[in-house]
């Protein structure tokens, strides 16, 4: 029997390969997205938290309002690194849905190939077996005229 061989089994390689990378980078991505929105809790817990300060004098209040105007700026700043984040990381989502696409056609046309190639050994053994037969029949049908 034949072995199977795959031509294009180096691009199947290199398009996995191409799929993992994806998704490691998905990875990161949902990794800084992660610490975005942490950032972005913990500077709207300290918002919330100097909001209950009013301090005692003008002085005081005057350091609480820079304080939290400079917070309010923070969370822009980070709100608007959330965004970016996320979007980066909804590309890169379809990054890795278009490589695992191309993977998969490959692998498909493989299984295709094999299944052909299965069906053609079948075909061969079958006419393998079908001559043994008919030499079987005919030795016997010689042996059986003498």
């Amino acid at each position: 029997m034949k072995r199977f061989v795959f031509r294009l089994e180096t691009v199947l390689r290199v398009r996995a390969a191409a799929e993992e990378r994806e998704i490691v980078e998905l990875a990161r991505r949902i990794n800084c997205t992660r610490e975005e929105e942490a950032q972005l809790g913990r500077l709207a817990d300290l918002y919330e938290a100097s909001q209950e300060e009013a301090g005692e004098d003008w002085w005081d209040r005057l350091q609480w309002f820079c304080y939290r105007e400079q917070l309010r700026q923070e969370i822009r700043r980070v709100a608007q690194a959330l965004e970016q984040a996320q979007r980066a990381e909804a590309e890169q989502r379809e990054s890795v849905l278009t490589a695992r696409r191309e993977r998969l056609t490959v692998e498909k046309l493989k299984e295709r190939r094999y299944a052909a190639f299965r069906a053609e050994e079948r075909l061969r053994e079958n006419r393998q077996l079908d001559e043994v037969a008919c030499l079987s029949f005919n030795h016997r049908w010689l042996e059986e005229r003498r």
